[in-house]
């Protein structure tokens, strides 16, 4: 009864929405031949159960080609490319980026990573000290002459950065308008605490600068103190079971769906999805619901989703192109990698509709089927765009080619491209909190932690909090995030 409830609510909130479906299907659509059959077909998925992004800011009257594109990082790394007086320059530069970002009102989230720790900034005599505590006066003092407020959506921070922990107990007494704050968690920490190990809290001094050339100095890093990982990581879990404004982030958790691409330091975190990303990186987000696809007496209905997924994927290739990227970076990643995020939701909601028992390794094997299904579907979507176009250009396949010494090896290297390069750089997500289905009491959601291993389905796992995340007890939130943290390692690892 409460999902047939559910369904009807979203049911209605897809008719309040059904204007700014038809606008984003049409500006996608601009980018076929057959304008009209393809404007039928996204209508139909976003009709079904995909959600794009940026549609209630449509709805509200914003235009799609703004909307679609949203949820950016940048890193303040360069504001800390000299240790001992503020760099003016890279201050100037990044609040304009910031400041095109906010007047185009888009979600921001901010790397502070490599902020001087506040005990350095005082101990030393600097000209003028910038550490994690002053950066916020410094960029609102900067976007005055914009009169913009400072107002990123988040702010991302490694979890043994020396003043860590004084920001995630001031973000416990945050007003509700505060930024969301990302705490950054290494596969190392998160041993440590496995472990029952200390830790160390360090600083390495940031001397690269993406706006000007390498200062040149070796950087060394400081160890200010060590602390118990494992009275740490209880601390931040109770934090974040209290306020959706504590988020844990797992490092390493974002991937490529081509096997042919290279790897990306991801070091930044993507404010609306809570992806662990590289900064200053672009993509069309979509929610595909799998839960609509799951019908009475436990039928499934495959070949509807492959449709809708198919149909998602190509509108969400054509929306990189339609959309109005606010910085020239942004745009220059999106071509190239031509990033795609479609993060399936709803996974719990689905085992109850389909009358399965989440403590059954059975359903496990099932639900893991379905998501390889799901995502064989966007991956095959995906190299069909590649074939009917080129792979993404930032593969770079000609350089790949070219650098091969004999004929024999470029031609096999023609036809592994062909065959396994993908037209998105990125493709699927998961969200661990989509795993527990959205109607259920405390106790029966303990049984739905044995289906965390779907998460290795996905390229990439999505943080953001979400409503069952209110519904744990502080020890059941605990005990989930340490098991999705060993769920979803990768391989490599």
């Amino acid at each position: 009864m409460a999902q047939r409830l559910r369904l009807t609510v979203r049911a209605a909130e897809r008719e309040d929405t059904s204007g700014a479906r038809r606008t984003v299907a049409a500006l996608a659509a601009e980018r076929e031949r057959r304008y009209a059959y393809w404007q039928g077909r996204f209508e139909a998925a976003l009709d079904d159960a995909v959600t794009p992004h940026g549609l209630d800011a449509v709805a509200a009257g914003g235009g799609a080609g703004d909307a679609v594109a949203d949820g950016f990082s940048l890193s303040a790394a360069p504001l800390f490319s000299n240790p001992q007086r503020l760099d003016f320059q890279s201050v100037e530069s990044f609040t304009l980026r910031l400041a095109r970002l906010l007047i185009a009102d888009k979600a921001v989230a901010i790397e502070v990573s490599a902020a001087r720790p506040a005990a350095e900034a005082v101990r030393e005599i600097a000209d003028e000290p910038l550490d994690v505590a002053r950066l916020p006066r410094c960029l609102a003092d900067a976007l005055e002459r914009f009169r913009l407020r400072y107002a990123p959506a988040a702010v991302s921070i490694r979890g043994d950065h020396p003043d860590v922990q004084r920001l995630v107990r001031a973000q416990r007494t945050a007003p509700p308008f505060a930024p969301r704050l990302y705490v950054r968690l290494s596969d190392e920490f998160m041993a440590a605490v496995r472990d029952r190990r200390a830790v160390p809290l360090h600083h390495a001094p940031a001397r690269n600068s993406p706006f000007g050339a390498s200062l040149g100095h070796r950087v060394v890093t400081r160890v200010y103190s060590r602390i118990d990982a494992r009275d740490w990581w209880l601390e931040l879990a109770r934090g974040a079971q209290e306020s959706d404004k504590i988020v844990p982030v797992f490092d390493g958790r974002s991937g490529s769906a081509c096997p042919l691409a290279g790897f990306e330091t991801a070091g930044s975190v993507e404010p609306r999805l809570g992806l662990d990303v590289p900064a200053e990186t672009a993509r069309i987000a979509l929610d595909v619901e799998l839960a609509c696809f799951a019908g009475p007496r436990g039928r499934f209905d495959g070949l509807r989703l492959a449709r809708r997924l198919r149909d998602a994927l190509r509108m969400a290739d054509n929306l990189v192109d339609a959309a109005r990227w606010p910085l020239e970076s942004l745009r220059t990643d999106a071509t190239a990698h031509r990033r795609v995020a479609v993060r399936i939701g709803g996974i719990g909601d689905t085992v109850c509709r389909l009358g399965l028992d989440p403590a059954h390794f059975a359903t496990l094997r099932h639900m893991t089927g379905l998501l390889q299904f799901a995502r064989g579907c966007l991956l095959h979507g995906s190299r069909r765009l590649a074939r009917l176009h080129s792979p993404f250009p930032g593969l770079e396949t000609e350089r790949m080619i070219g650098l091969l010494p004999r004929p024999d090896l470029r031609a096999e290297a023609r036809d592994s491209i062909r065959r396994h390069g993908t037209r998105n750089r990125e493709l699927m997500c998961v969200s661990p909190w989509s795993i527990l289905p959205s109607q259920a009491s405390r106790a029966d959601l303990l049984p739905f932690f044995n289906l965390l291993p779907l998460l290795r389905v996905a390229d990439a796992v999505a943080f953001a909090p979400d409503a069952p995340a209110r519904r744990l007890t502080p020890e059941q939130y605990e005990r989930f995030m340490r098991l999705a943290w060993a769920a979803s390692m990768p391989a490599r690892v």
